[in-house]
């Protein structure tokens, strides 16, 4: 199942609001939301994607970058996409 763009626009828009506290709190982890919620932060970034479609297998949440790293996009259904310059 497809992710809904406006699923994943609401999850940037929440994270975007918790990234100043997180930022300070849990730097270099990946936040994963769903349904405009935080739902884990994670050390890796692989372990952030396995955990989030073993619980949401229909897709719908999103995978932030490392959290305090240069601003990128967050993905859809937990794909990380980064600037090409940023690998």
């Amino acid at each position: 199942m497809a992710t809904n763009k406006e699923d994943l626009r609401r999850n940037i828009v929440a994270f975007k609001k918790l990234e100043p506290e997180l930022q300070d709190s849990n730097p270099g982890e990946y936040a994963v939301l769903y349904d405009e919620e935080l739902v884990g932060l994670y050390t890796d970034k692989e372990t952030a994607r396995v955990e989030a479609a073993r619980r949401y297998p229909e897709g719908g949440y999103a995978i932030s970058p490392a959290i305090g790293s240069p601003p990128a996009t967050l993905g859809a259904v937990g794909f990380l996409l980064r600037p090409a310059e940023a690998v």
